[in-house]
């Protein structure tokens, strides 16, 4: 991403004790403690711009109470628009940071924070009204005010792994945050397909619902610009539902994941043959109602695919084997097992 362009005003105005470890840095674009402090800004030195910073110094010559005590700074005073801290120990630079306006962070990466405390991001979250893109995956203490708190700016967000996530917190999450294209919902248990229905008022490109037994009514989603769908697991989806995703989304649908849908038929693979020619990724794997006339139909209308797996797949012929029948069909497939 693009730092914003600073002038010597900029320049002049960091007093901070941050000077002494990273000297002549202008306004910071991203900081990630991805287990350590590492810092992408735009820094003007001799002529030379560089775009890639290691800030270790920070907490180095600080110390961790002090570097951390610098955060809200650099949020403040260095117009950051990304905060990444994804698997790091990050509670007290929550706390530090939390309870402060930042009118220019768009991009909060939480994925993985072990000791997030979940009123401390709830609060982070208000507090940041143009976030964009979010990623809150295996935050299990995590439940539903954190999505109510999101801004109407918000675009893409990862809550997987958030078991205490409800149908509560999507129709809050959909109430608040209109133009969310892409959700990651993967093993949120307590969804049921009231969180489909509420999701169908999005115009999104982008649902990753893997490991979620209880979804089956995908096929009331707005799938006009969906790219991207994962069921895997959906043990209630059928041919006909996903027949209607297929003639929805049409030539838009490039990845689509019907792993261990069980109740799948060939009314699926005939409806994306039919309608879906930039399918670029597929897997039927586990799903033993697909047979060869499914198959048939999708070496014959979605020409692009490279990815493909049919392993378990048991009345398609060779389901099980990498050569044969099955490549002569698909001859543009490299990859043939998708799911394991």
């Amino acid at each position: 991403m693009e730092a914003t362009p600073a002038d010597n005003t900029d320049a002049a105005e960091v007093t901070t004790p941050l000077d002494a470890a990273l000297p002549l840095i202008l306004p910071f674009t991203s900081l990630q403690c991805k287990g350590r402090a590492q810092a992408t800004s735009k820094i003007v030195r001799e002529s030379v711009v560089v775009d890639e910073l290691d800030a270790r110094p920070l907490y180095s010559k600080l110390g961790a109470t002090k570097a951390t005590a610098l955060f809200p700074q650099l949020l403040e005073k260095h117009r950051l628009v990304s905060l990444n801290l994804e698997f790091c120990r990050a509670a007290s630079i929550l706390d530090a940071v939390a309870d402060t306006q930042h009118a220019t962070l768009k991009h909060i990466n939480l994925n993985g924070v072990p000791d997030a405390d979940p009123a401390t991001v709830s609060r982070l979250l208000g507090n940041c009204r143009r976030l964009e893109v979010v990623g809150l995956f295996r935050q299990v203490r995590l439940g539903d005010d954190a999505l109510a708190a999101l801004p109407s700016s918000l675009q893409e967000l990862s809550v997987s792994g958030c078991s205490l996530i409800s149908d509560a917190g999507i129709k809050a999450l959909v109430e608040h945050a209109p133009q969310l294209h892409f959700l990651d919902v993967t093993r949120c248990p307590e969804l049921t397909d009231a969180s489909l229905m509420t999701l169908a008022s999005l115009k999104l490109t982008g649902l990753v619902c893997y490991a979620n037994a209880g979804l089956s009514m995908y096929g009331r989603l707005r799938a006009f610009d969906l790219r991207r769908l994962d069921c895997t697991g959906s043990r209630g989806v059928d041919g006909s539902a996903i027949a209607k995703i297929a003639r929805a989304a049409a030539a838009k649908l490039e990845i689509l994941n019907l792993s261990w849908c069980v109740a799948v038929d060939d009314e699926a693979p005939l409806a994306l043959g039919e309608c879906c020619p930039n399918l670029t990724w597929l897997s039927l794997h586990g799903n033993r109602n697909v047979t060869d006339a499914g198959i048939d139909a999708l070496s014959t209308g979605c020409l692009k695919l490279t990815s493909l797996d049919v392993s378990g797949c048991s009345q398609v012929t060779d389901y099980l084997r990498r050569e044969g029948l099955l490549v002569g069909k698909f001859p543009h497939v490299v990859k043939w097992r998708l799911h394991t």
